[in-house]
């Protein structure tokens, strides 16, 4: 992300990238470089962005998110998370299991910050389970 892109559409752009089909199709973005310039404030305004995702049924036109596939990925991706943290990163949303939920395999749309290209997480993409 450049500090001469459209900063509203680089955030539109940027959380369908991630969360469109809950971020479980092979092209889902799972990385953003930003330029140092809006750094701050691109990462702030997503993080709120991300805060105000609906979670819900699939059917509902309301609904933004809906469950992962299975609770194997669901297991992973908190795992890889969980291991992101332990290296340095910041969990700056997200992270946790949707509790309100009492079917499916619900986590919270999440924004992991100060990730290093030597952690797991920026390595190695989670594989459906």
């Amino acid at each position: 992300m450049f500090a001469d892109a459209d900063f509203e559409v680089a955030l539109d752009q940027a959380l369908n990238a991630v969360f469109f089909n809950a971020g479980q199709i092979c092209s889902a973005g799972s990385r953003l470089l930003v330029e140092d310039g809006i750094h701050d404030r691109f990462v702030e305004a997503l993080r709120k962005r991300i805060l105000k995702i609906r979670l819900g049924d699939g059917l509902d036109p309301l609904t933004q998110m809906g469950p992962l596939i299975s609770a194997g990925q669901r297991d992973q991706i908190l795992t890889m998370i969980a291991g992101a943290v332990e290296q340095g990163a910041t969990l700056l949303a997200g992270g946790t299991i949707a509790e309100q939920f009492e079917r499916g395999f619900w986590l919270r749309p999440t924004l992991l910050g100060s990730v290093r290209a030597d952690m797991r997480i920026a390595r190695k993409k989670s594989s459906v389970r």
